[in-house]
């Protein structure tokens, strides 16, 4: 992760929040060189917009020269993140005092207050979506219908009922047993399957494969 980069990324006023959250993802995968090479598809996904929606913050962040991007065929763009423009504000004593508005805007308060809600949960939904992508996913045994896995876990973890500690606790636990069972993937569910039944709330109790065959055998008489 690009510590500075990622110091710099925040002091940067962008045109909209989901702007700003694209801009804080690349800073966060920035190499020592500032640069990285995400896809867009991969940056949709993780913002939960459109491919569509995230040009629309490349070209911006490209037009105020706040990244270079470095196009190439057949793979992702590589995009430079510049840190050399200076987005600080001036000295204290360069600035003029602004004359004191004795009227209250309050339409815009709270359009900037809608803003910076509007973006803490797209910075929210990005980090839930980078926990199932490269905590959860990556685990889990039996990878099919990622799409409904996702959409679930991002649901789960957005409520206040559960979170991401929850889901990887449980399935740490399931892990071992399906390990120690040497349970085979066929009979392992799909994982939207196992949040939707909200699975890793269960209080696993270790089955040995002696213990299967005689229930097995109970239940098919």
């Amino acid at each position: 992760m690009g510590f500075k980069a990622v110091a710099w990324g925040r002091e940067v006023k962008c045109n909209t929040p989901l702007t700003k959250l694209v801009l804080i993802i690349l800073c966060e995968y920035a190499d020592e060189k500032n640069s990285c090479f995400p896809s867009q598809g991969y940056l949709a996904e993780m913002c939960g917009v459109s491919d569509r929606q995230i040009r629309r913050s490349l070209t911006w962040l490209e037009e105020q020269k706040l990244i270079k991007v470095q196009h190439r065929s057949g793979t992702s763009n590589r995009y430079f993140v510049s840190m050399d423009i200076d987005v600080h504000p001036p000295k204290e004593s360069d600035v003029q005092t602004p004359r004191t508005s004795m009227s209250t805007n309050n339409k815009e308060n709270k359009k900037d207050i809608n803003k910076g809600q509007k973006y803490k949960r797209l910075k929210m939904l990005g980090e839930i979506q980078k926990d199932f992508e490269h905590k959860f996913w990556v685990v889990y045994p039996r990878k099919i219908g990622k799409k409904q896995a996702q959409k679930k876990y991002v649901q789960l973890c957005s409520s206040l009922e559960s979170s991401h500690e929850d889901i990887m606790k449980g399935l740490d636990q399931q892990l071992k047993i399906w390990r120690d069972n040497k349970t085979e993937q066929k009979f392992i569910p799909h994982a939207s399957t196992w949040l939707n039944q909200e699975r890793f709330r269960d209080e696993f109790e270790k089955e040995s494969n002696e213990d299967r065959k005689m229930n097995l055998s109970k239940l098919w008489g």
